[in-house]
């Protein structure tokens, strides 16, 4: 049996704390807060935008879980905001994976601007009459 140890680079800072490499606090110790929403579908067509929720200035996205109840549609999808539609990630087929924890494409990077958060979805249409609900967590520097 192989053993391993691996250290994160956070970990690693923060064990060896030097004024060179020292973390930014902010981004250690933010609070983490979450919007959700619960959104009632109704045959989507592909590129639609499905608004989901509002980040304030200053959030640092952390992840989206996406649940729907459309175990059908092939229609997938990618969350983000004017500007940076994939922002936060990109929601695979519905029909293999109807619950996902989606991850933002650029980590610990504060929002410069409160944003509208949306889906844009894409490669079918949704099923009539579906529930999605979707949660993203984030973390505000403090």
């Amino acid at each position: 049996m192989a053993s391993t140890t691996v250290y994160g680079t956070n970990y690693t800072v923060a064990d060896n704390v030097t004024p060179s490499t020292a973390l930014n606090p902010a981004k250690w110790t933010g609070d983490i807060k979450h919007i959700s929403d619960v959104i009632s579908v109704n045959a989507v067509e592909a590129a639609s935008l499905v608004y989901c929720g509002k980040l304030p200035i200053g959030a640092i996205p952390l992840y989206t879980i996406f649940n729907t109840n459309d175990a059908t549609t092939t229609a997938t999808g990618i969350i983000g905001y004017a500007g940076d539609t994939n922002a936060l990630g990109a929601i695979t087929s519905m029909s293999v994976t109807p619950t996902q924890v989606v991850s933002p494409t650029v980590w610990n990077t504060p929002l410069t601007a409160a944003q509208d958060v949306y889906i844009t979805t894409a490669a079918d249409t949704t099923e009539a009459t579906r529930t999605w609900n979707v949660t993203i967590a984030y973390s505000v520097e403090g």
